[in-house]
């Protein structure tokens, strides 16, 4: 029991700490756009750059991050599924099960509201 404890309060106390570092770093970004006058840059700025790419511009220096990496090591891992550890497979069924069951329900709900659109 204590041991959790001790996770969820180191928990909370990260959470805290960062949510301040992101408020520190607004507020310094404000101050800074106000003492200079340019309301033009901006100071966090999250574009797609392709289907597979994302580009992050912070206080004017791009950066470019892609998924494509990710996208092939995940391949290559389902390809040599048995070997994926029970636990990770188990997740990775239940993750695709509930998109499966909200994609559904999604479905469903446009249905509902073209049919009454229909109806009115």
């Amino acid at each position: 029991m204590k041991e959790s404890l001790k996770y969820y309060f180191t928990s909370i106390a990260i959470t805290l700490i960062l949510i301040i570092f992101a408020a520190a770093f607004f507020q310094i970004a404000a101050q800074a756009r106000s003492l200079t006058g340019d309301a033009t840059q901006e100071v966090l700025q999250l574009q797609q750059a392709d289907e597979d790419a994302w580009r992050f511009t912070v206080f004017g220096e791009t950066y470019e991050f892609s998924f494509q990496p990710l996208k092939t090591a995940n391949r290559v891992r389902k390809s040599y599924f048995t070997l994926t550890p029970a636990p990770v497979r188990l997740i990775e069924q239940g993750v695709a099960a509930l998109q499966e069951q909200v994609n559904g329900y999604m479905e469903q709900q446009r249905r509902e509201e073209f049919e009454k659109n229909i109806q009115d």
